[in-house]
């Protein structure tokens, strides 16, 4: 049988989506993208996240080369945040994947609503070799 060997470029790919998958990060991004901001700006266009995750985005997000960092010097004392040079190269095709999650949004909960609707039996038939508290969970019970 022949063994399938993952692409290097698959690989590198994962490694990136792992960093910018989280809940916030992506969005954060994004919302640096047109301009650099102090981070309190920053945490009102980005609504809803806290000021403990906006910060632990942007630490990913600079430590991976995509933001850069600068310390203005204004009474008191700010922090801007900024778009680097490697970011900027990955904002064509970051926004080309959020205008088609945008698009593809509606078939993607249609198709998890229908697949949630059929019975039980069939709809988690995969989980059948699967821990009672790893199937729960499968089925988001848990």
């Amino acid at each position: 049988m022949l063994e399938q060997v993952i692409s290097p470029d698959v690989d590198a790919c994962r490694v990136l989506l792992d960093q910018l998958a989280d809940k916030w990060t992506f969005t954060v991004f994004l919302a640096l993208r047109d301009q650099p901001l102090r981070f309190n700006e920053l945490k009102r266009r980005v609504r809803g996240i806290t000021q403990k995750a906006l910060t632990q985005s942007l630490r990913r997000l600079e430590r991976n080369g995509m933001v850069s960092r600068r310390i203005v010097e204004t009474a008191p004392p700010g922090v801007e945040y900024s778009v680097s040079e490697i970011g900027k190269s990955m904002s064509e095709p970051l926004s080309v994947l959020a205008e088609w999650a945008a698009r593809q949004l509606p078939f993607i909960l249609a198709a998890q609503a229908q697949f949630d609707s059929r019975p039980e039996s069939v709809a988690h038939a995969d989980t059948a070799h699967l821990s009672e508290c790893d199937t729960l969970t499968a089925r988001g019970h848990l």
